[in-house]
């Protein structure tokens, strides 16, 4: 229902007739809403499902995005079409896939199950009307911080705000609101799973697996949908140790850093060979011609999609730690393979922390 919603009003957005945003002095970062209109309508395609695979959402978005910006030129609307608009809508569907992609399902059973575990509490969070009033408050508060503090700050150094201005401050204002989001969830997730994953649902359909009867190895079925159950699936062993979640850190910013530092590197080089090819010079003054807003929308989607990888980079760390975790204690790594196991749980002789054997 969101996304027909969504889609309808886009569309209408987009092909009001004669429709203009902002004044001559201080145009609206065009580009920007864009980049988040488009990313948007991914973002919700994506999450109807009625995709099985992610790229062929995203295939699907970047024809909805190319179509939506050519019928704009209808002489009929009295709009532009201009192919920074495409871009712009784009980098936007990039930007929302290959993050979709970064936090997707990973790893082997133990993982996949633990973040089945994670879904399983956001939806039965999101099915209270409450939910959805914290974190829009604290997305509101976030950009509001954020956005307030850019604004006050480049007051000092700008008598007036112009369109460059306008748009870094509605960047700082979504990083802000994406923030609040973030620590909102956080919250939320650790208050109900304490109390709604002692009562062991399943993961799948809800159902209440309270009563099953589970073998030596602790494996078991959904008395309702029969999917495969794990005993120490509701246990503590699901979460990781926060020792073992910074550990995956390093390899993840370390990649990022490289990243960034290979990204100014190669600007530096570009510039130096301006000087002496046409083809470079070109390149650089067709990046000076771009709109300020354009600028910031593909600075953006640079450094978003090298923060993507990083969190792919570091979750796939923590996959192998959850997947391993019968095998190396994931909070002090001590060897577990001669550790007696009750029911597929068992704990660590040397630190305590528990751990869960799935069984094949």
């Amino acid at each position: 229902m969101a996304f027909v919603l969504y889609a309808c009003a886009l569309t209408v957005a987009t092909h009001w007739p004669q429709l203009d945003i902002g004044t001559e002095t201080q145009p609206a970062p065009d580009k920007l809403l864009h980049l988040f209109a488009f990313g948007g309508l991914a973002f919700l395609l994506i999450q109807t499902r009625w995709l099985r695979r992610i790229w062929m959402a995203g295939i699907l978005a970047v024809m909805w995005t190319l179509l939506d910006e050519i019928t704009q030129a209808l002489p009929v609307l009295g709009r532009q079409s201009s192919v920074t608009d495409i871009l712009a809508g784009e980098l936007g569907v990039a930007l929302v896939v290959t993050w979709a992609w970064a936090l997707g399902s990973i790893g082997g059973v133990a993982n996949r199950t633990r973040l089945a575990q994670q879904h399983f509490l956001l939806a039965e969070l999101f099915r209270q009307p409450r939910t959805w009033i914290i974190v829009a408050s604290a997305a509101l508060l976030g950009a509001l911080i954020t956005g307030g503090s850019i604004a006050l700050a480049m007051k000092f150094v700008f008598t007036r705000y112009g369109g460059e201005q306008l748009t870094k401050i509605l960047v700082a204002a979504m990083v802000g609101a994406l923030a609040g989001t973030q620590v909102s969830l956080a919250g939320l997730l650790s208050r109900v799973a304490a109390g709604r994953v002692k009562q062991r649902p399943c993961f799948g359909c809800g159902a209440s697996c309270s009563a099953v009867q589970f073998d030596s190895a602790g494996r078991g079925r959904c008395p309702q949908c029969d999917v495969s159950l794990q005993l120490g699936q509701w246990a503590e062993p699901m979460q990781l140790p926060l020792s073992a979640a910074a550990r995956g850190v390093v390899p993840a910013v370390a990649f990022a850093g490289g990243m960034l530092i290979a990204g100014a590197v190669t600007l530096l080089v570009l510039l130096r060979l301006s000087r002496q090819f046409a083809w470079a010079n070109d390149l650089i003054r067709t990046w000076h011609d771009f709109p300020p807003d354009m600028q910031t929308a593909v600075d953006l989607t640079a450094i978003a999609l090298i923060a993507a990888l990083a969190v792919r980079i570091y979750r796939r760390r923590q996959a192998r730690l959850h997947d391993r975790q019968h095998l190396n204690c994931r909070a002090c790594e001590h060897d577990l393979q001669g550790t007696p196991i009750t029911q597929g749980v068992g704990v660590c002789p040397e630190c305590g922390a528990p751990f869960v054997r799935f069984a094949k």
